[in-house]
């Protein structure tokens, strides 16, 4: 009898077994690196969709809020204050601004004025985010046309329950 010993028990064996067994392991492992890479691919397919204007604040600077009626259309709020709202005689209570809003492309854009001159006091757009909060106000810069004129002043508007994160920008006509 030759003293061989069983197949399974030869060291060439055993190593080809360790190294399959470490393959298979590492296959079956956490692969977080290709979902980082997934997720990084949509990001920058999202960074790079191309943002057009919806509401050219450019083209309505130095409006009235009834020249901005003609240009943008009916608005889908159109209420106009009473005369009683109008002319109560405590300084505190009487309505001195009201407000339009306009809905295109899934932004709302909400365009303050003052009663009796009809002048613009402001424009508010919010972000169309489900969650109601967005982190890039660039965008709604680009959405309003505003991102580099000098015609406007740009203030971001804050979440309340959450600082870091803004609910739209609010957009006010320099004179």
């Amino acid at each position: 009898m030759t003293n061989d010993k069983p197949w399974y028990k030869k060291w060439w064996v055993i190593i080809l077994c360790i190294f399959f067994g470490i393959i298979v392991i590492a296959n079956l492992g956490d692969n977080s690196n290709d979902s980082k890479t997934i997720s990084t691919k949509q990001i920058a397919l999202e960074q790079k969709e191309e943002v057009v204007a919806v509401f050219d604040l450019e083209a309505l600077h130095g409006k009235s809020v009834d020249e901005i009626k003609d240009i943008l259309g009916t608005p889908s709020s159109d209420t106009e204050p009473r005369d009683l709202q109008v002319n109560i005689k405590s300084e505190d209570q009487s309505a001195k601004e009201w407000d339009k809003t306009y809905k295109k492309d899934g932004y709302e854009l909400l365009v303050s004025y003052d009663v009796a001159s009809r002048k613009v006091i402001d424009f508010f757009v919010s972000t169309d985010d489900p969650s109601g909060v967005t982190k890039d106000t660039k965008k709604l810069e680009k959405i309003l046309n505003v991102e580099n004129s000098n015609n406007f002043m740009i203030e971001q508007v804050k979440a309340l329950k959450d600082p870091s994160v803004y609910t739209g920008i609010k957009v006010v006509p320099k004179n």
